[in-house]
């Protein structure tokens, strides 16, 4: 009886660490997307402290924590190193 209740305790925290980490992703996602750098690293920020903290609960892999920081990472690079070769493309 005891382990049913601790599942699904346990169950509803996965739940709301998984969602709150697809909602920081998504807010990351959108953040590199609109070009701004400052909230860009801040959403970036956010994400890697609830994919850690859902890594350290059991909520995810570490596998896949680090894919998915590495992933996002990734994308914020290439959205800088093509925002600087668009401005120094720019007709002074």
């Amino acid at each position: 009886m005891k382990r049913l209740c601790v599942a699904q305790r346990r169950s509803i925290r996965n739940r709301c660490l998984s969602s709150r980490v697809a909602a920081s992703v998504d807010a990351a996602r959108h953040a590199i997307g609109m070009m701004c750098k400052e909230e860009a690293f801040r959403a970036l920020a956010a994400m890697e402290r609830c994919i850690d903290m859902a890594q350290a609960k059991g909520a995810m892999h570490r596998n896949n924590a680090a894919r998915k920081k590495r992933a996002l990472y990734a994308l914020a690079a290439r959205a800088q190193h093509n925002d600087a070769k668009a401005s120094s493309c720019l007709p002074t």
